[in-house]
């Protein structure tokens, strides 16, 4: 069975809301957030991160996988002040699927199609565990009311900017200027 949609970072709305949030701060035009706001029912809806079936959300990757969904939850708990909850969700998803041993953590993907289907874990950012630890640590550093950004930030990556409300950041506290 196919899916008619993906939900994730690189063909899905989780991608889509960092597109949208990244055209509001280069356009400077808030009516992107709309859409950006739209973006996540569909992800909190969609019965991510169970895996219900063969296919269905069975990588951790950040690019098509479980790990790039926290990154616009996160930014949405900065910038909105939603509940931690979903966040805290996925990245217990994620750890459960960790490999754990004597030489560390990793995470392997999953081609479901092939014996045996898990590929051998990789090293990279977009699908494997370089991407998925660094969603792993900022969502650590901001349930700690640490900075919300990202430590080393790629360049389309939008700083998230933090709102009063928030409640995990002190109001007062400027986002761009916090270490």
């Amino acid at each position: 069975m196919f899916e008619r949609h993906s939900y994730g970072w690189c063909h899905g709305p989780a991608g889509d809301a960092h597109v949208f949030r990244l055209l509001r701060d280069i356009t400077a035009d808030p009516a992107w957030a709309a859409p950006a706001d739209r973006c996540r029912p569909t992800v909190t809806r969609s019965g991510l991160p169970e895996r219900l079936r063969p296919g269905f959300w069975d990588n951790n990757a950040r690019w098509c996988g479980a790990a790039g969904v926290p990154a616009p939850a996160c930014d949405r708990i900065t910038e909105q002040g939603d509940s931690p909850d979903f966040a805290r969700v996925l990245v217990a998803d994620i750890a459960a699927h960790s490999v754990r041993d004597a030489d560390g953590a990793r995470w392997s993907n999953v081609e479901y199609r092939n014996t045996p289907s898990d590929l051998e874990p990789g090293p990279g950012w977009a699908q494997g565990n370089a991407g998925i630890v660094r969603e792993l640590l900022r969502r650590v550093r901001i349930g700690r009311a640490g900075d919300p950004a990202y430590a080393f930030a790629w360049p389309d990556q939008p700083v998230p900017r933090a709102q009063a409300t928030d409640p995990i950041r002190p109001a007062g506290v400027d986002v761009d200027s916090a270490s």
